[in-house]
């Protein structure tokens, strides 16, 4: 399958159709982002993987430079191409553990709710996301609840939510109202079941 979509992306970029190309490109380096692969790999030491993820950036940035984003198709993959190249640095940073970094980097997702009152508004552009962003969506609110949570651990020192006496700092409560929210966010979208049991679990 591999080889086929390869001979695919590069007969579409000899012959000059780039978006095509570059649609192909961001399906593949798509099916390459998900915390469950990247997780694989840093327990296994596998390279490949790595390898064909590199090389699919390197070929979506070499297609954009090829092009000036002249028609909406090119556009379109353009912008997914870079939402893919952000999701790649933001599961990276979640990788490492570096919590505070993943929260920090959720502002580049426009099409993800920041507060509560942005959760119907976001449910209904998710029907103009592309293919590949709705499929890495689940991964990306997974990926910010998990980091909140464990950002108020730190914060905190213990798992449950409260102190001793049930008392909650105003940044708890704040943790607690943006996980909501992404849950609730997860719950309109309708999120496969192992999606929201991952999110239950917060």
């Amino acid at each position: 399958m591999v080889r086929v979509s390869v001979a695919m992306r590069d007969l579409y970029e000899r012959i000059g159709r780039y978006a095509q190309a570059l649609r192909i490109v961001n399906h593949e380096l798509c099916e390459l982002l998900t915390v469950a692969k990247l997780a694989a790999n840093q327990a296994t030491g596998a390279a490949p993987d790595r390898m064909r993820q590199q090389e699919l950036t390197n070929k979506g940035r070499d297609l954009l430079q090829k092009t000036n984003g002249e028609s909406p198709e090119m556009r379109e993959q353009q912008a997914t191409f870079l939402q893919l190249c952000h999701v790649e640095d933001l599961l990276r940073s979640y990788g490492q553990r570096a919590y505070l970094d993943v929260v920090n980097k959720m502002p580049r997702f426009s099409f993800l709710p920041r507060e509560p009152q942005d959760v119907n508004r976001a449910v209904c552009d998710y029907q103009a996301l592309t293919e590949p962003i709705k499929r890495v969506l689940p991964e990306l609110v997974i990926v910010a609840a998990e980091s909140l949570e464990m950002l108020r651990q730190q914060r905190t020192g213990h798992a449950g939510w409260g102190h001793a006496g049930g008392i909650r700092e105003p940044e708890d409560m704040e943790t607690q109202n943006k996980i909501k929210m992404l849950k609730n966010f997860g719950s309109k979208l309708h999120f496969a079941p192992d999606k929201m049991q991952r999110l239950a679990q917060l």
